[in-house]
Formats: C-alpha cells, structure tokens, sequence
C-alpha cells in the first residue's frame, strides 16, 4: 500500500473551516480562531479535490495530468501541500 492511499482517511477539512473561492485563489478561514488561510494555483487545486472526497492517488494523477509532471514530482507537492494542511491544523 502506497504512503498516499494509508493517507486517504486523513483528507478531510475540519468542519469549522469556511473556505471561499475568490478570484481563483481558495482562502479558508479557521471559524474558532479567525486565521485565515491562502493556498496558491496547485494549493488550490489540491484542496478542491480534498472538499470533493478525492482519494490521494486520483489527486495525484490529476496532478500529473494537469501539470504534465513526472509522479515524483506530482507527489512532492502534494505531500508538502497536506504537511502545510496539517501544520495549520486543517484536516480532521
């Protein structure tokens, strides 16, 4: 089993989260603290595919779709993307 599927539980925004798209940049907003959150062009990316229920794996290859980059690098950033996610308290 891949380090991105053993993941997969773990991809959930926490429920006191709001989240806007403005502009084509997502902005999340922790409802207990105030914090908001930016994420860039991939950040972003990657966290629609998060609200939508994506499993990592698909994430990954609409990465390597969308970007047109190697598997290795698709995953590069989705492992730092989901370490900022956790570091900021994100994910359930």
């Amino acid at each position: 089993m891949s380090k991105h599927k053993s993941e997969a539980q773990l991809l959930k925004p926490r429920n006191d989260l709001a989240w806007r798209e403005i502009r084509g940049e997502f902005v999340a907003v922790d409802m207990n603290s105030g914090d908001y959150h930016t994420f860039n062009e991939v950040g972003a990316f990657i966290w629609r595919r998060i609200i939508a229920g994506r499993d990592p794996e698909s994430i990954l290859d609409e990465i390597m779709a969308e970007y047109k980059v190697t598997r290795e690098k698709a995953g590069s950033d989705f492992d730092a993307f989901v370490q900022v996610l956790k570091s900021n308290c994100l994910l359930q």
